[in-house]
């Protein structure tokens, strides 16, 4: 199916624009957190749902008015040996997640390791329950728009341009700038979630659905939301037992 200006720059968009602006939409919100605004992480999470959801409703809109079947973009849902396949995959990476987020819970020692590693984003984790519950909405929103976008658009767009390499240019380019999107964590979480985008992206390619995927991405989200609780309540009580120490020895 033949592109349009309009495809050409939303892939920009995607690959320039959408990473600068959540540097700076972090950036904002660690100022606000420092500053000690309560409401700093409910409006992070509010903005982050409206920017998710804004370019897929123009998407969808692009793609209605250029009469592209909907299932270009993997929303259409076909139930072959490479769904199943994809499907007890998915299963599968969601139970080993359950299983290290036991393990960690009960080893005070790896979530200290762990909450270092997330330090640079760890002002953008909820800390109450209505914080709680609106990280888990911008979790949702994050796994149907993202989903939506860099899998089924972008891996789209990739096999339009360079079809000659399928899948394997889709997964890493489209990897590669869901990597991008989340410039705000740094190199390190660049590199991360491209390599989990690549997952994602093989679920789909496997499958012939987003919702696979769409479904790994919310379950992994919410379990960081909250894991997050965990790690900051375990820090928490390092702090205090690391104070009542030191007023014993005083």
């Amino acid at each position: 199916m033949p592109l349009s200006l309009v495809d050409h720059l939303f892939v920009l968009y995607l690959a320039i624009a959408a990473p600068l602006h959540s540097v700076v939409d972090f950036r904002k919100l660690t100022e606000r957190v420092a500053a000690n605004d309560p409401s700093a992480r409910r409006a992070f999470y509010r903005s982050w749902i409206a920017w998710s959801w804004i370019p897929v409703f123009g998407l969808l809109a692009f793609c209605w008015y250029m009469n592209r079947p909907m299932s270009e973009l993997g929303m259409g849902f076909s139930v072959g040996t490479g769904f199943w396949i994809s499907l007890a995959l998915m299963l599968l990476l969601c139970g080993l997640m359950a299983g290290e987020v036991t393990m960690l819970r009960q080893n005070p020692e790896k979530m200290q390791a762990m909450r270092s590693g997330l330090e640079p984003i760890l002002p953008m984790f909820p800390r109450d329950r209505q914080e709680s519950l609106e990280f888990s909405l911008m979790g949702i929103s994050a796994g149907i728009c993202e989903e939506i976008i860099y899998r089924g658009y972008l891996m789209f767009y990739v096999s339009n341009i360079m079809s000659f390499a399928e899948p394997f240019l889709s997964i890493l380019l489209s990897s590669v700038v869901f990597g991008l999107g989340h410039a705000y964590q740094g190199l390190r979480g660049i590199l991360k979630t491209g390599v989990i985008g690549a997952i994602f992206a093989g679920l789909y390619w496997l499958s012939g659905s987003i919702w696979v995927p769409i479904l790994l991405h919310i379950a992994i989200d919410i379990t960081s939301g909250a894991m997050s609780k965990s790690l900051l309540a375990a820090n928490e009580d390092a702090i205090d037992a690391s104070t009542s120490e030191e007023s014993i020895t005083n």
